[in-house]
């Protein structure tokens, strides 16, 4: 009688195949994965830094521009109209005062108008209590530093445009000027970022 069906193929344990990765596949994703993370980390980084050097860099252009504001301000309000150089308001003025005005758009808020025969004693850094004549003296190319100094002191005492440091000198070669200079200190070195030179109005008014 015979056997009806199909006899089946005998195959060698050996020869089966395994569905899948094999071991080394998984390893090699993750090192490409790691190594993309390392760099997109690597990246990111230098964003951040890139950005907050950026920013710093804004807030100490922003604080230079205030303080440059602050002392062009004091350029304007320097004068000398009482006999000695102030960057004060003056509080005195009108008719029977050297001041003849407080409104630093009037040229006559910067020279003294008249001689107050009030004032009997010299104004420093002068022989002379007489307002005009003394201020001709003061703005004098000798008396350079005694004009510019109490221009000086109130810039200097303005604040600090931090992260910014902001020095002032007197110019030598050059009459009734001064530098301003902001410069950044980092890693031991000191990097000037902007030099400005300044003239107070009131030395338009010097003889």
């Amino acid at each position: 009688m015979a056997i009806l069906g199909r006899a089946k193929a005998w195959r060698h344990p050996s020869a089966i195949t395994v569905a899948g990765f094999s071991l080394s596949e998984p390893l090699v994703l993750i090192l490409i994965l790691t190594v993309s993370m390392l760099a997109a980390a690597v990246i990111f980084s230098s964003a951040i830094r890139s950005f907050t050097t950026s920013l710093n860099v804004t807030r100490m252009e922003t604080a230079i521009d205030q303080n440059m504001r602050d002392i062009n301000r004091l350029s304007r309000e320097f004068t000398c109209c009482s006999g000695t150089c102030t960057t004060s308001i003056p509080t005195s003025f009108g008719t029977g005062q050297a001041c003849a005005t407080n409104d630093t758009r009037d040229d006559r808020y910067y020279f003294p108008q008249q001689d107050l025969t009030t004032t009997t004693t010299n104004f420093a850094n002068t022989t002379t209590s007489v307002e005009p004549a003394a201020v001709d003296q003061i703005c004098s190319v000798a008396n350079n530093t005694n004009f510019m100094t109490p221009f000086k002191t109130a810039v200097d005492n303005t604040s600090q445009p931090s992260p910014a440091i902001r020095t002032s000198t007197i110019k030598t070669d050059s009459i009734h000027t001064l530098e301003v200079t902001f410069s950044e200190s980092a890693n031991n070195t000191t990097r000037v970022i902007r030099s400005v030179i300044v003239v107070p109005v009131m030395a338009n008014y010097c003889p």
